[in-house]
């Protein structure tokens, strides 16, 4: 579900509620309208690879407005909504904020292939420029110094998101994407030792964030049914090498 808390601070109250008749399992990436009362939002039903649906929610009722169907991604500009169809399709579309309903036909902007579809969103700024990821050439995690000098490689090419280093700086915790099942796992990798360790072992597993104490790390997942924040330890996932459950709630 979506929130909405005041900036000051304060309780979170949820803006959006999931449709278990429709299968719903997350609602995703809101884009607050120029009114300052009205977002837009993905919805996701739990396939894989992700089929979203967008939606128009509001910070004043529950009620809600569906706009498309069938996309792998979104982003919003003032007067457009950018989205990408299965196969790869980057597509705008014109979208007026003011009565909340798309107003033209889509028209195409580029084409995305394989998986970065899906995990390469398009992001748009509001004066007109766009910028998108269109290849699906394995990505790598690369050490850079401060001057831009490369200097070295920290995983083999593969399919990775939201890489964070832990707390001492010597390991990073990655989501590692498999391309066969396009579900993805929980990975750390030893930056001393060149070692790698996978974490995770059920559901879609993703967005890891260490605690502050480096024990720890907690991550989103759709493994009981819907996306909860799950935790792991990682001193006995490491020393013991092997499967071990996360907590979530």
């Amino acid at each position: 579900m979506l929130y909405r808390v005041s900036a000051a601070g304060g309780v979170a109250e949820s803006v959006t509620t999931l449709d278990r008749s429709h299968h719903e399992k997350a609602h995703w990436n809101p884009y607050v309208l120029p009114d300052g009362r009205h977002f837009v939002y993905t919805s996701w039903n739990g396939s894989a690879p992700p089929k979203l649906e967008i939606f128009v929610g509001s910070l004043d009722s529950k009620e809600k407005r569906h706009l498309l169907s069938g996309v792998l991604t979104m982003s919003y500009a003032p007067g457009y909504l950018f989205y990408v169809r299965e196969g790869g399709a980057l597509m705008a579309q014109p979208f007026d904020a003011n009565n909340l309903r798309l107003t033209q036909e889509p028209f195409l902007i580029g084409e995305q292939k394989g998986y970065t579809s899906f995990y390469g969103k398009a992001s748009a700024s509001e004066n007109g420029v766009l910028a998108y990821r269109s290849d699906d050439n394995p990505m790598q995690l690369v050490w850079f110094d401060r001057s831009g000098k490369e200097l070295g490689s920290v995983t083999p090419p593969g399919m990775y998101h939201n890489p964070r280093l832990s707390p001492d700086g010597k390991s990073v915790a990655v989501a590692r994407l498999d391309p066969q099942t396009v579900l993805s796992s929980i990975w750390l990798f030893d930056l001393s030792r060149g070692s790698s360790s996978r974490l995770t072992f059920a559901g879609h597993d993703y967005s890891p964030v260490w605690s502050p104490d480096g024990q720890h790390i907690v991550f989103r997942s759709d493994r009981e049914g819907q996306i909860n924040l799950c935790a792991i330890e990682i001193a006995i996932c490491v020393h013991r090498l092997s499967q071990h459950p996360a907590r979530c709630r």
